[in-house]
């Protein structure tokens, strides 16, 4: 597998932020795996690159952030009260007079005719007229 989108973790079949001896338990799993599997998803390059990620990650904690992670409860970014992350919304002050029942009225009818237009002109380019006959050309002779 190539590119920046590889997941440590997940190639080698531990959880994210696992120790150093859970990592090369994980990839001694998956080595026996590879040499079981020939139609393997991950090669054995994959699975060095991985263990050395994770074992560069455990020295520097800061390379943990470039590593892509989908977290399992799927509710788990969804906060259902308001708070610092999710202010409750704030009323904004009209800026304009109130509408008049006329302006509604003018407002609707425009629509109205819009939506009518539209839809004559859609439906006029699928309609053809039909010829009601053909003229035949008469038979010479």
């Amino acid at each position: 597998m190539t590119g920046d989108r590889r997941n440590p973790y997940v190639i080698l079949g531990v959880p994210f932020g696992a120790g150093g001896s859970e990592a090369r338990t994980g990839f001694a799993k998956a080595r026996r795996r590879l040499r079981a599997d020939t139609d393997a998803r991950y090669s054995m390059e994959d699975l060095t690159w991985a263990l050395h990620q994770v074992e560069q990650i455990i020295e520097d904690s800061t390379k943990a952030f470039s590593v892509y992670r989908v977290p399992a409860d799927p509710n788990a970014t969804t906060i259902e009260r308001f708070g610092v992350f999710n202010p409750p919304p704030e009323q904004i002050p009209r800026n304009t007079a109130p509408s008049t029942t006329e302006q509604y009225q003018d407002l609707r009818a425009r629509a109205s005719q819009e939506l009518i237009r539209d839809a004559l002109t859609t439906e006029l380019v699928r309609f053809t007229i039909p010829k009601p006959y053909e003229l035949k050309e008469p038979a010479n002779g």
